[in-house]
């Protein structure tokens, strides 16, 4: 039996960018709620949701901003949910600077499949045309991928009710997302949200390999430079000082981890003094 205090012990802290990105779109989401109600203005979700008819006209900033606006409430505090738990578990492994590279991944391309899709099939439509894309859903799409790629053993409540791998919530997603895209009139967006799930398969197919090249390069740069002899080696270029560098250590276990994996080990033991402790695979 868990004692009282354990569920709420174990809840995921909320993480920077999330707690940021959380906080923006709740006070747009009021103010946007504040104008609706006294002035019927629309204008927030006008400027800054993604339509082809703004986009043309010259608003090239859409592309950013329409994660901002939200449709609705329920749509809005579902989502932040899952930047919650399931974003900040996955920015607390991989750092907060690779993380924001997934996310502007993800926020882009779901922002060009929603034009490409809108251009080539309903163009000739005005209703289309001139209903913007808003909301976070396509980043929680992304998120909802990756975290089913890394942990796809783990299990997840649809709906909140039903228990379901996270694998297998994955498809379930997907096949929900073309449904609406095909069959719905004004759910014209999970096209969107597909392109943003797109984008976050190619950012670790390629966009995480690459940037940990990059890592592992200027590693051994900074490392290959002069070094005092070690009796005269100030507090300041010790090892351990010189690894404070990186203010995430997941990089540096990335790194470790992709350098065992070459020996044939896929463990990693680090020692702090008092222990030691498996270290986690987070890319295979």
């Amino acid at each position: 039996m868990q004692p009282e205090n354990y569920y709420v012990r174990n809840l995921p802290t909320l993480s920077t960018i999330n707690r940021a990105l959380i906080i923006v779109c709740a006070a747009i989401f009021v103010l946007q709620s504040i104008l609706t109600l006294f002035f019927d203005s629309h204008v927030l979700t006008h400027f800054l949701g993604l339509s082809k008819n703004m986009f043309l006209q010259g608003h090239l900033y859409q592309i950013f901003t329409y994660p901002f606006p939200q449709n609705d409430l329920l749509s809005f505090v579902f989502n932040a949910l899952i930047l919650w738990f399931i974003g900040s578990e996955i920015e607390r492994s991989w750092g907060s600077l690779l993380y924001l590279g997934m996310l502007l991944t993800a926020t882009v391309a779901a922002a060009l499949c929603y034009l490409l899709v809108i251009t080539c099939f309903f163009s000739s439509d005005q209703a289309i045309t001139a209903l913007p894309m808003l909301g976070i859903t396509g980043i929680c799409s992304a998120l909802l991928l990756i975290y089913s790629l890394f942990y796809g053993e783990r299990i997840l409540s649809f709906m909140l009710i039903f228990p379901m791998k996270a694998k297998y919530f994955c498809w379930l997603l997907l096949a929900m997302e073309f449904y609406f895209g095909i069959f719905s009139y004004y759910a014209k967006s999970s096209w969107g949200h597909l392109g943003a799930m797109l984008g976050a398969f190619l950012f670790l197919k390629f966009g995480l390999k690459s940037y940990l090249l990059l890592c592992k390069v200027l590693s051994k740069i900074y490392f290959k430079r002069s070094r005092p002899s070690f009796r005269s080696r100030p507090s300041s270029c010790r090892p351990e000082e010189r690894l404070n560098l990186f203010r995430d250590t997941s990089h540096l276990r990335l790194l470790k981890n992709e350098e065992d994996d070459s020996n044939g080990s896929n463990d990693i033991n680090e020692t702090n003094g008092k222990g030691k402790d498996k270290g986690t695979k987070y890319w295979q």
